[in-house]
């Protein structure tokens, strides 16, 4: 039976208190009558909502929670629609009721209070949410639901992401919904953990392969140790050959020992005989067979050599430095040395020079092997340094000196909960803390130890006491920047120099939404260069993909407008809208629309992004059949008006017939006039495009000021002087407009905006050289080098002398540098563009 601690200070007399106990145990067991009439009772005049919103355990939980926990959902609906309690409330774990519900598998309850608009994104204290416990108990249900909300798939608790919860649990089916939602493969924990390391440790082979065939990476190591390490210790076979057949190295080391010599220490004959044929021979093992390997790796012998590389290595601790048999008197001498070495040791800690406090205290170690306090200080120290698996072994051999000591016990349980490689573990880690409260049940550190292990499940703490060596060298780098305040994570990102990023991230700890002068982060800046890889890790990394620069812009526009499939599919997998706006209005769909992205297209539609006019206009003056077919199979009004035109009227005026009869075929209008009373045919017709006139014509009502209607007589009205003169004035307006529309998104650096613009400005005016040269130049800022130089090129075409013109074509040539005559090309554009301005520095200066 679960005893209820009351909190609330409000209620004093012992009669009170035994209300609020009676209170929050009916919220528990579900008794609403109960609840109700005791609710009733305890009201002294504040309102029956705020005296139950007050009403609070040890733990600050109030009758929501304790609903919640229990899946009492009629309790819930009584304390949120009646009383509007707060969904949200947090106790002293930072837990809302929606994380109790879901970590005891309610989903019925859970799916309640996301109607009730609970926030699923809320994490506890420990950084766990609702998405991380429906993982590690497989509930399928609420796990598709809580993706659907826009939990962020691969969101980090102190035990890791979503993905190795459910993969060190065992539990399949989730694993392969976080897999279908794009979780991250190779998240890793402060230890290296990654789902596929929990996924061994847990011994469950459906998970290692449904990992392995996602593209998992099977030799990282995790405290020294890879999976095959892990599965050979485990003597799991069917894993062992599973790795083996994904390419696990049998000959990786750790601390020198081969993945074979482990499962033979433990003495696996099966394992060893796996791995014998694809193990090199290691030298120190006389026999190399598989009998010699097994008698060797057991043999007194080689423990005893174990003993001695452990009391030379600083950085390993003494496993086996307590022998089973009764441990020997210390002489004097021995002791006294003993406590000179820990004094340095007890010092060392303090500056948290934790290597150096581990040597001291191994010396001291070595002086008196049966001073327990000295293996509890180094497994301290080892914890520190994040050695997880050395702390375990000085707190086990702590534990033997002196079982009835609380401190050993507290040592042990906190190694096993950062190991966190098993539920197996966690249990271990709750036994060991509740065998420390035994021996001393008033230490508050062992009972909220037990109580978090045992409640918690599978958390462990993020690791305290980081060295400060590096302290000093983060600042300096943090500081360095150029005069558009980029850093050295910006560039790394630009450039997609992921081992940099690890460096800059890992080591020095640097903040990965650090901004430029732009508003611009690293993912952004990876975004844009389409390095999906390295946005990835950036991602993997804690960086919030809903971050935009300072016009707007955010990873997602870029992936879009670049066609980076994957990348997309996981910015949104992170519950990035699907429709975030950059300052020009721009959607990411819009992006995708202009540049001609079928794929983007694709995806965000899939995604529910709002099909409205404004992408299916760009998507006609961007001449992308694909894009508008999708857009209109997605259910875009064809017949809105933008700017006075219709999308039949963009497509007539730029002559795309593919397009015009996609619309047509949509329902487009054909007889609907745009701004000046022209109709789509008139607009074909001035611009001499005899076949799209021909499409229009027998769909096209007469219009009276044309004195001849036949396809010929449009078209030789629409060309005569009469005719220029009804759409010559609004061309010309209309192409001043478009670039100074281009102009302006320019100057705010939304360059697929001015891109936009001045395509509009060039189908109006294509004599016009120097929207040509404006487009290159947007070209270029977009990293599209391959059309800058044919803007270029086709602003040399009709202005051959013009400086810029051969400036443009120069500087997306210097970019391309395909080849060394590409080289040259540009070399030979800057010259010229220096024979007909001989004192232009820029042109000087490229040409350097």
């Amino acid at each position: 039976m679960w005893k209820i601690r009351t909190f609330s200070t409000s209620f004093k007399t012992p009669e009170a208190r035994q209300k609020v106990e009676q209170f929050l145990n009916a919220a528990r067991t579900g008794n609403l009558d109960l609840l109700k009439n005791l609710a009733g009772q305890l009201d002294e005049g504040k309102g029956l909502a705020t005296t139950v919103a007050d009403i609070k355990d040890a733990n600050k939980r109030g009758a929501l929670h304790f609903a919640a926990r229990e899946g009492n959902t009629e309790v819930c609906k009584y304390l949120l629609e009646e009383l509007k309690l707060d969904v949200d409330t947090k106790d002293e774990d930072g837990e809302t009721p929606l994380i109790h519900a879901a970590r005891q598998g309610h989903t019925g309850t859970a799916k309640y209070l996301l109607e009730c608009g609970a926030n699923p994104a809320i994490p506890s204290d420990f950084g766990a949410t609702a998405l991380h416990h429906s993982a590690g108990l497989g509930k399928i249900e609420l796990l598709r639901i809580l993706l659907s909300k826009g939990v962020d798939v691969d969101s980090q608790s102190d035990a890791g992401t979503p993905l190795m919860w459910a993969a060190g649990l065992g539990q399949e089916d989730a694993v392969k919904v976080l897999l279908e939602h794009h979780a991250s493969l190779n998240a890793e924990t402060d230890d290296n953990v990654t789902p596929l390391v929990s996924a061994v440790a847990a011994g469950s082979l459906a998970c290692v392969e449904l990992l392995i065939q996602a593209g998992a990476k099977v030799n990282i190591s995790a405290g020294g140790a890879t999976p095959l390490h892990i599965a050979a210790h485990n003597g799991s076979l069917e894993i062992i050959n599973c790795l083996l057949k994904a390419g696990a190295d049998p000959n990786a080391t750790e601390e020198g020992e081969k993945p074979i010599q482990v499962a033979a220490a433990i003495g696996n004959r099966q394992a060893t005989e796996i791995l014998f044929p694809l193990t090199s021979k290691v030298e120190t093992i006389p026999n190399w067979t598989i009998d010699g390997i097994l008698e060797y790796m057991q043999s007194e012998h080689n423990k005893e050599q174990e003993e001695t590389r452990n009391s030379k290595e600083v950085n390993v601790p003494k496993e086996t430095a307590l022998p089973k048999q009764d441990l020997h008197e210390v002489a004097p001498e021995a002791k006294k040395k003993a406590a000179e070495a820990k004094s340095r040791g007890d010092d060392a800690y303090k500056r948290k020079d934790y290597h150096m406090a581990v040597d001291a205290y191994t010396q001291a170690t070595d002086f008196d092997p049966t001073d327990a306090t000295l293996l509890s200080n180094r497994s301290l120290c080892w914890m520190r340094l994040g050695q997880a698996e050395h702390a375990l072994a000085d707190a086990k051999a702590c534990r033997t000196l002196r079982p009835d000591w609380s401190k050993a016990c507290y040592r042990e349980g906190a190694a096993l909960r950062l190991l966190q490689a098993s539920s197996h573990r966690f249990e271990e880690a709750a036994n060991s803390f509740y065998e420390g409260v035994k021996l001393d049940p008033e230490s508050k550190e062992l009972v909220n130890a037990f109580r978090e292990a045992v409640e918690a499940g599978r958390k462990f703490h993020e690791l305290a006491g980081q060295l400060d060596e590096g302290k000093g060298l983060a600042i300096t780098v943090a500081g360095i920047k150029n005069v558009k305040d980029r850093g050295a994570l910006h560039f790394a990102a630009m450039e997609g120099k992921t081992k940099v990023l690890k460096y800059l991230l890992e080591e020095l700890k640097l903040d990965v939404d650090t901004k430029d002068d732009d508003g611009e982060t690293p993912l952004i800046h990876a975004a844009q260069q389409g390095h999906a890889g390295t946005a990835n890790y950036l991602l993997e990394c804690g960086a919030n993909p809903a971050i935009s620069g300072d016009l707007g812009a955010t990873a997602l526009h870029h992936s879009a407008g670049l066609g980076e499939i994957e990348l997309l599919r996981i910015l949104l997998s992170k519950g990035v809208d699907v429709d975030s706006q950059s300052d020009g209005g721009s959607t990411p769909l819009m992006w995708a629309a202009g540049l001609g992205q079928e794929d983007a297209v694709k995806v965000l539609l899939e995604h529910h992004a709002n099909d409205n006019v404004t992408p299916v206009g760009i998507a006609v003056t961007a001449g992308s059949l694909a894009c508008l077919e999708l857009l209109i199979q997605a259910g875009v009004r064809v017949n809105i008006s933008v700017g006075g035109a219709t999308p039949l009227h963009m497509a007539a005026h730029n002559g795309r017939l593919e397009i015009i009869n996609c619309l047509l075929k949509a329902g487009a209008d054909p007889n609907a006039p745009e701004e000046d009373g022209l109709k789509p045919i008139q607009v074909a017709a001035s611009r001499g495009y005899p076949q799209a006139v021909e499409i229009l014509f027998p769909l096209t009502s007469k219009v009276e000021t044309i004195p001849n209607w036949t396809v010929d007589g449009i078209l030789e009205f629409m060309q005569s002087e009469r005719g220029k003169k009804l759409v010559g004035r609004k061309a010309r307006k209309e192409a001043a407009e478009a670039k100074s529309g281009g102009d302006d998104a320019f100057k705010r650096k939304d360059y697929h905006m001015a891109v936009d613009a001045y395509t509009q400005a060039i189908n109006i005016n294509p004599t016009d050289a120097t929207l040509l040269s404006n487009r290159s130049l947007c070209w270029m800022r977009l990293d599209q080098a391959e059309r800058a130089l044919a803007d270029a090129k086709a602003c040399r075409t009709l202005r051959p002398y013009w400086p810029k013109a051969c400036y443009r074509e120069g500087a997306a040539l210097s970019v391309l540098e395909a080849s060394s005559h590409r080289h040259e090309e540009a070399a030979n554009s800057f010259l010229a563009g220096m024979m007909f301005d001989p004192g232009n520095k820029e042109l000087e200066n490229a040409l350097r």
